[in-house]
């Protein structure tokens, strides 16, 4: 009878262990066939690559983005604004006329270059901007981590 209850615990845990390798390995196999690189998912949505390492999407008015992968930068030119904001990944600010604004801490900076001041115009847009290039990030299930 001891010998019987061993045999059973036996294959008992070969069971489970086998049970839960097998299982892990389906999740981990499925991961791995599912990642794509940036790249891969930006040319599946439309995006073309004008340059090394630089995508751009065009949309039917006129609008277009185009993410430089090397830079870090996205450059979001609205046509219906009339505004082009480039968005820089790495500090999370974006400059549109020579005003610069500070995601991080909602903070303006006039980068000196003569275009204009940060006047509540030019704000406005650069959030909206920044709004838009975020949808559009969701909506390719990446977020700004994946691109730097």
């Amino acid at each position: 009878m001891k010998k019987i209850i061993i045999w059973i615990s036996a294959l008992l845990f070969c069971f489970i262990l086998t049970a839960c390798g097998s299982e892990t390995n389906q999740v981990s196999d499925k991961n791995t066939s599912d990642d794509k690189s940036v790249k891969e998912i930006l040319l599946e949505n439309n995006y073309k690559e004008i340059a090394t390492n630089q995508y751009q999407k065009v949309q039917d008015d006129g609008s277009y983005i185009l993410i430089s992968m090397d830079d870090k930068k996205i450059i979001l030119n609205d046509a219906q604004e009339d505004s082009q904001i480039e968005y820089n990944v790495n500090d999370n600010t974006a400059w549109e006329y020579g005003c610069r604004y500070h995601y991080d801490n909602g903070t303006t900076s006039n980068d000196g270059e003569g275009y204009g001041e940060c006047d509540n115009s030019t704000i406005q847009q650069l959030i909206t901007g920044k709004q838009k290039i975020d949808d559009e990030l969701n909506s390719l299930n990446l977020n700004l981590d994946d691109l730097k």
